[in-house]
């Protein structure tokens, strides 16, 4: 099994937090490793300074301790927009995933996240996207995730 585990760089070595050790271990594993910004935060709204920390200075850092390239990101909060976009395609991710829900399209810069949780039931990839989902609904969310990508 493979995952991609999105780190906060900012966060690394810190309590309760992976540390460096960890992150090479889940490497080692065959895990891929993403970046979930600098320290957190929402980054729509970022100044050029403050959004150049979230995506490219934690880019690096976790390219450091990785000892490999950090191509996808995930928005914390799901928090973009257009500028957000370009300067993640600008600064070398090849995805970037969002809270948007949906079906995650394989080949899209832009890809759907889902949030799974404890008290979620085994219906819940067919509430997502599946036969039973209605068009409508579909409709809607694709509807915002244009609208957030362009604003």
């Amino acid at each position: 099994m493979r995952a991609t585990f999105f780190i906060v760089a900012g966060r690394i070595g810190t309590p309760q937090f992976l540390d460096e050790g960890n992150v090479r271990s889940l490497v080692a594993a065959g895990m891929e490793i993403g970046c979930h910004g600098m320290r957190h935060r929402p980054w729509r709204g970022l100044d050029g300074k403050a959004l150049h920390e979230e995506l490219v200075e934690a880019k690096a850092i976790l390219e450091n301790v990785a000892g490999r390239p950090v191509t996808r990101a995930a928005c914390p909060f799901g928090s973009y927009d257009r500028r957000v976009l370009v300067t993640l395609r600008r600064s070398g991710y090849h995805h970037v995933y969002t809270s948007d829900r949906g079906m995650a399209r394989t080949n899209s810069f832009v890809q759907a996240r889902n949030s799974v949780g404890a008290g979620d039931s085994s219906d819940v990839l067919a509430r997502i996207e599946g036969p039973e989902a209605t068009a409508r609904r579909a409709l809607g969310r694709r509807a915002k995730a244009l609208v957030k990508r362009w604003r």
